[in-house]
């Protein structure tokens, strides 16, 4: 704690200081509990001075004795904690109306709101609250996957910017962009991304609005496997005709297709003609000539991915 000006101490040289739409508060100095000019000259402009004594008489448009109202120190968006001030208090709309000075953007790099002028961080700039996207898994690969709409929360009013990284937002039911825009406390926003080509592999859009980022993410399922599965045998069968097996239904893990073979025989997937392919709940039989000797035994083998199963 300092003992002379708690936040500003003008010092021993001759020097002018001049502030505007600035909050001097809470300071804690014995002398000069908010501000000491010492030798400096100090002209406030539109600015909220808590603790008057030690004040600089230079003074224009100003707020003097009144506490300011904020809130704790807090992430509000933007690289650094900031004090939000309420909606009650004195400093909301009480700059200067020119804005004359200020920065195009708040300490947090917001734009600042039209027509609306306050000391530090307004509350009347929305601050959108954190937020999150469901997270989905057992996704098909390379597909456009969509995740739930949120609603945008938050304090204060205004547009605040969004942007996307890894995909598209929409905003209130409008189409998908990936280009930054802005948005309100209010709206409703979802976004999309495609999923990866690979299994087993998570994809993320990260939205971002008003300094506050929420991720989507995506999971690919794994890579079907196949569950064994063996034809009926079949007895006391002709000499050297056609035989054709029970049909099956194809069950396993997983997602996609796994490559199908057969030795000693021929196969057929959900009634049609014979092929080497199949994907993941189909139905296939196969056929094959029976033995021409008398007691001998015949049986064709399937091989789903190169696994003998049958």
């Amino acid at each position: 704690m300092t003992s002379l000006g708690g936040n500003i101490n003008g010092g021993n040289s001759a020097n002018a200081i001049g502030i505007t739409n600035s909050i001097i508060a809470g300071g804690t100095a014995p002398t000069g509990q908010d501000i000491r000019n010492g030798a400096a000259t100090v002209t406030l402009n539109y600015s909220l001075l808590q603790n008057t004594a030690e004040r600089d008489d230079r003074q224009r448009n100003n707020l003097t004795g009144v506490d300011p109202l904020l809130a704790p120190l807090a992430n509000n968006g933007g690289p650094t904690q900031t004090h939000l001030a309420s909606f009650s208090s004195p400093v909301v709309n009480a700059g200067d109306p020119a804005g004359a000075g200020l920065p195009a953007t708040d300490q947090r790099g917001l734009p600042r709101a039209p027509g609306v002028v306050a000391y530090g961080l307004r509350s009347s700039c929305a601050v959108p609250s954190p937020f999150s996207f469901t997270a989905q898994t057992g996704a098909p690969l390379s597909v456009t996957a969509t995740s739930n709409t949120i609603t945008v929360s938050g304090t204060g009013s205004g547009s605040v910017p969004i942007s996307i990284v890894g995909g598209t937002y929409s905003v209130n039911g409008g189409g998908f962009v990936s280009s930054a825009g802005t948005v309100n406390i209010g709206d409703t926003v979802a976004v999309r991304l495609t999923t990866s080509a690979s299994f087993s592999t998570v994809s993320t859009a990260t939205l971002t609005m008003g300094g506050v980022s929420g991720a989507f993410n995506v999971t690919t399922g794994a890579q079907l496997v196949p569950s064994a599965s063996t034809p009926t045998a079949q007895t006391g069968a002709a000499l050297s005709p056609t035989a054709t097996s029970n049909t099956i239904t194809v069950s396993g893990t997983g997602i996609g297709a796994a490559a199908i073979s057969i030795v000693g025989g021929a196969y057929s997937v959900n009634g049609g003609g014979f092929c080497f392919h199949r994907r993941h709940g189909h139905r296939w039989g196969h056929r094959h000539r029976a033995a021409d000797d008398f007691g001998s035994a015949s049986a064709p083998r399937r091989l789903p991915r190169s696994r003998w199963v049958g």
